[in-house]
């Protein structure tokens, strides 16, 4: 929280819940009064689904700004967090977020008119790119706690089993909420496989310049990889990893965690019906 913001002279002054709650809708009211339009986009996303490239990008277009409006980074759940929702209304936002479409962040979706961009991948290769990931960048994530000592103890496949105990039951989880929510309709909601858009990037900016509600401020594709490929972290878009360095259990364990799921497409993101076996209950 910045140093003079509005919110923490409150907490200084009173830290009531329902103090804040009313601080809140004032505010709220406030930014509604002044901009007609709220002029956020919320990229909801699976780690390593080229998120952060379709974000970036997508605010260069637009001419908005990139976020990740969370109350604190790093091992807790992603999710919305309304006062820097209010702090950013009316500015032009695209808000990167790896977030579930829980109750919670679909009621302030809809309060402040954000059309909702779904990223997803092949759930093995993106296990395969995310140990990759934890290698090379961070371990702190909010599905499991992680710390060097400890993951250097374990063989790679080891910690293959422990990204699909952990991460696994998340992405799938991800992928039910954002389908329900979907189904339940009163959000505009876009999905993007990763595979797509490595395959057709101008395609798929072309297409949401045409869902979005907002004028791009350019209609030339940025280079954004050319000019500085570490920010954007997409790679070259290979497929196929998953199957090529995950052992069959444990191909078979990814797929196990979508039989509590019965009656859930999971195709898209790699998980087709024949690879899924329903035990019978006893």
């Amino acid at each position: 929280m910045r140093k003079g913001s509005i919110w923490s002279r409150l907490l200084v002054r009173n830290s009531q819940p329902h103090k804040i709650e009313e601080l809140m809708g004032v505010e709220y009211q406030k930014r509604i009064n002044k901009r007609e339009d709220s002029k956020f986009v919320l990229v909801a996303c699976m780690p390593k689904s080229g998120s952060t490239f379709l974000s970036r990008t997508l605010a260069s277009i637009l001419g908005f700004g990139y976020k990740t409006l969370v109350s604190a980074f790093s091992q807790i759940e992603h999710d919305l967090y309304e006062p820097k929702l209010i702090d950013n209304y009316g500015k032009g936002m695209v808000v990167h977020m790896h977030t579930r479409g829980a109750d919670a962040n679909l009621e302030l979706a809809r309060k402040y008119d954000m059309p909702v961009i779904v990223t997803t991948r092949n759930i093995a290769d993106i296990v395969v790119s995310f140990h990759d990931h934890i290698h090379k960048e961070t371990l702190k994530w909010p599905m499991a706690h992680l710390n060097e000592v400890q993951l250097a103890q374990l063989s790679t496949s080891k910690q293959y089993d422990l990204i699909i105990d952990f991460l696994v039951p998340w992405l799938i989880s991800f992928f039910v909420s954002w389908t329900d929510a979907t189904r339940i309709g009163g959000l505009p909601i876009k999905w993007i496989r990763y595979e797509e858009l490595t395959l057709q990037q101008n395609k798929t900016f072309e297409n949401l310049q045409n869902w979005l509600p907002y004028e791009p401020a350019t209609n030339v594709l940025p280079s954004l990889v050319e000019k500085d490929p570490k920010s954007v972290r997409l790679n070259r878009g290979i497929s196929g990893r998953g199957k090529q360095l995950l052992s069959k259990p444990q191909l078979d364990r990814i797929a196990h965690f979508a039989t509590y799921y019965p009656g859930y497409d999971f195709s898209s993101i790699g998980l087709h019906p024949q690879d899924i076996t329903h035990d019978s209950d006893d």
